[in-house]
This record gives C-alpha cells, structure tokens and sequence, in this order.
C-alpha cells in the first residue's frame, strides 16, 4: 500500500511541475516592456524603485569613494517588467549577480526549498484533518534580510530616473556620467533577490524566527516546521516567500498571522478552503484535494 501511495504521490509531483511551468508570468526587459506597455510600464518601474528606496535598500556612494576595482566589480541592475494572470503590470529590478560566482561555492548560497511531495502531504492532512488553512505571501521578503558583506550594485539609464523620481534629494548628487549615460552606484544594506546570498540570507532571517517562536524545523524537509499549540499541531511550510501555515482551530492560524505581520510587514492573506499555491488551483472538500 504505502509503495502504490508514493508511486501517486510522484506522478501527482511531476504532473504539477509542468503545470507550474506552464503558469508562469510574462516577464520581459524594461526596454522591451516600454516598448509593449508604454506608460503603465514606466509607472511600474518607478513604483518599484520607490518600494526599494522606502525600504533602505541603497546606500549611494560617490564615485570619487570608489576603487577602479570596486566599479569593475559592480553588478549591473536588471529592470524587469511583468505581466501577471491577472493583467496587472508589475517593475521588478534584481541584481546580475553572474560576477560574485567566482567567489562562492554552491555549498556557501544554496537554500533550502519546499519539496512537492511536501505540499502534497501537507494539503492531505489539511483535508482529512479538516484543518484551517491560511496562504500568505510577504511582500519583499528578501529585503527583509540585512546584507552582510559590500555589494556594489550599478544603475544605469531609465533606472536611474526612476529612482531619482523617488527620492532626487537623496540620490542626485550620486549621480555620474560614463560613455554620456547617467549611472549611479548603490551599496547593498538589504538582500536583493538576483545577489547569490539572497535567498539563503531570507532563508535564514525566516526559520530563525519561527525557531524562535517555539518551531522545530521538519528533518525530512527543511521548509516545513511544526509546533504544538492548544494541544494540536500547528505547521508552517514555505517555499521562499509563499507560505502555508494550517491549525485545527481558526484563531491560532489568525494569531499567527498577526505575529508574522508584526515582524515581517502586512501579507497578503487568503483563508478557507479554496485557495491559489505555486500555481496551483486548490480546493480542500470532502476531506479530498482538488488540484
């Protein structure tokens, strides 16, 4: 029985792999997605610089401050424009972080990620347990996370309007010329998803503090974790920032929310029995999943 109950679990797994790949978002240049999009890609754009610099992210440095080597050094800043399912457009700007690969092995910045057959068992129990389910997902979660180490990163051409549409009186005086295009150079304070230590830095930032809540981290899978409150397990899994967090008794789930949102900023938050994980179209009835 429990040989026939693993073989469906990995045929389940591997049917929702595709499924999350098919699901993926549109996700073009910023060059590109002027281009589709004109003023509402524009207006992304400096809708996320304007989050990066209201979270401290960057520490402008003067040109004059910086070694040959240092600028050299510098990751280049990717301005992303996407297109959600829901039609919305979104800015993103990560880091090209390609330079920092000759100095870290994969050991030093691989981070634990939520296995499927994780998500599957857990949505099982959830069901014949009839457990309150709570999907939750923290905006900017690696920017949560304090960068420890110098990060340089460049800013080049319409990234640095945008952030000068942000916050001029910070960052202008910042501002140099190279080859006749404005750019601009930021240090790092925050974990910025594209840098190699991102991931593991919110990784980190995150299971220490549901450790520190009373969690004890799942052996089998480092990205779930269990507790015993009111006498009942309560379990969180996550896969980076998309959390699930399930308990027989609604107000425990609701308390937790509170206590996460106090450390890491509103979420946004979905409850009850249907629900959207990873990509996929969930409903819990009749003690069943329907995926």
């Amino acid at each position: 029985m429990s040989y026939v109950f693993t073989l469906k679990i990995k045929n389940i797994c591997i049917a929702l792999q595709r499924n999350v790949i098919g699901l993926c978002m549109l996700q073009v240049s910023a060059k590109k997605g002027i281009k589709m999009f004109g003023e509402r890609a524009l207006e992304a754009l400096a809708k996320e610089y304007a989050q990066l610099d209201s979270l401290d992210v960057f520490i402008p440095m003067l040109v004059s401050e910086l070694t040959l080597e240092q600028k050299r050094n510098a990751l280049n800043a990717i301005d992303l424009i996407a297109e959600k399912r829901c039609g919305r457009i979104k800015g993103r700007t990560v880091a090209d972080g390609r330079k920092q690969r000759p100095f870290y092995s994969k050991y030093e910045t691989s981070s634990p990620a939520l296995g499927l057959e994780a998500i599957i068992c857990t949505l099982i129990i959830d069901a014949l347990e009839g457990r309150d389910v709570a999907i939750a997902d923290v905006a900017g979660a690696f920017l949560k996370a304090e960068m420890k180490e110098f990060v340089l990163v460049k800013l080049q051409g319409p990234a640095v309007e945008a952030i000068l549409s942000a916050n001029r009186e910070r960052y202008a005086r910042y501002v140099s010329y190279e080859r006749g295009r404005q750019v601009l150079y930021v240090k790092l304070r925050k974990a910025m998803y594209g840098t190699l230590m991102a991931a593991l830095l919110w990784y980190e930032l995150f299971a220490g503090t549901i450790q520190d809540l009373g969690f004890s981290i799942n052996p089998y899978d480092l990205c779930v974790a269990n507790k015993t409150v009111a006498g009942k397990q309560f379990t969180i899994c996550w896969y980076v920032d998309d959390l699930k967090m399930f308990h027989e008794d609604p107000a425990e789930v609701t308390k937790m929310i509170h206590v996460l949102e106090n450390k890491f900023g509103k979420m946004n938050v979905t409850r009850g029995n249907i629900h959207t994980y990873l990509g996929m179209n969930i409903e819990l009835k009749d003690k069943k999943v329907y995926i």
